[in-house]
């Protein structure tokens, strides 16, 4: 937008361990400074005009780079806040999750820093610890050991393209092959509810695409290797009673 300096626009990438592609979607809002002029560029040219583009690959298959510009006057402190939205669905819907989390780009930041803060130690907090002889830097490792063990996979709710069962819905699972012997069985003491959410991705995975996946990430099937271990996960979850919320018969059916 020429005069508020919004861009708008997505990419098609490729998965990191998987097949098929993505678009991803994002929006970017200004503040702070006056807009002096906006614009495009492809690889080294660049102008005011137009302010819309779309690139594919060149000859032979080279990639073009480019991308949107924007200038601005000098700001009282010489400083220019960007405020990102992300979506897996639209630009519209990039511009509202940015919106919604970050409503006054120049207002909320020490907002959003306690904000992150607090929702960690809430997630950490069925975790203590008496350190005994243990010195700082094992605590050190042990507490960034746990706080990994909640970042993947990841909460997409509201974001699947392919389908929408009203649930909450977990992708990135990165890769199942390594995360069912430890991870997982974690997260139903830690976290039972996440991973109830994630089993019941698994399983919204095996119904609209067929299989349990091994691996999955960004909306997009993963390859597998070792075997269907996705399978350990759910019997994991059902020896130990994880939810009632979950579709056993679904689950053995996926199994078998």
């Amino acid at each position: 937008d020429e005069k508020s300096g919004r861009m708008v626009g997505n990419g098609t990438f490729l998965p990191s361990f998987g097949a098929g592609s993505y678009q991803l979607h994002f929006c970017v809002d200004f503040a702070g400074a006056k807009i002096h002029d906006t614009g495009v560029w492809v690889n080294n040219r660049a102008g005011a005009e137009p302010k819309q583009m779309y690139i594919t690959r060149g000859f032979n298959l080279f990639y073009l780079e480019g991308g949107g510009f924007a200038r601005f006057s000098p700001g009282p402190d010489n400083t220019v806040t960007a405020r990102v939205g992300l979506s897996f669905k639209s630009s519209e819907q990039a511009c509202g999750n940015a919106e919604r989390e970050i409503p006054n780009p120049l207002k909320d930041f020490d907002r959003l820093v306690k904000t992150a803060k607090d929702a960690w130690r809430e997630k950490l907090s069925p975790i203590s610890v008496k350190p005994g002889g243990a010195d700082k830097n094992l605590l050190t490792s042990f507490w960034s050991g746990a706080y990994r063990s909640f970042i993947s996979p990841q909460n997409y709710s509201g974001e699947n393209p392919h389908w929408d069962t009203g649930r909450p819905y977990f992708d990135s699972f990165y890769c199942i092959w390594d995360s069912f012997r430890a991870q997982h069985p974690l997260l139903t003491i830690l976290d039972p509810t996440a991973q109830t959410q994630m089993v019941q991705s698994l399983l919204d995975m095996y119904k609209h695409e067929g299989w349990l996946p091994d691996c999955h990430m960004s909306m997009c099937k993963g390859w597998t290797q070792g075997g269907s271990n996705a399978d350990v996960v759910l019997v994991d979850a059902y020896a130990k009673n994880l939810s009632s919320a979950i579709d056993w018969e679904l689950a053995l059916e996926a199994i078998i």
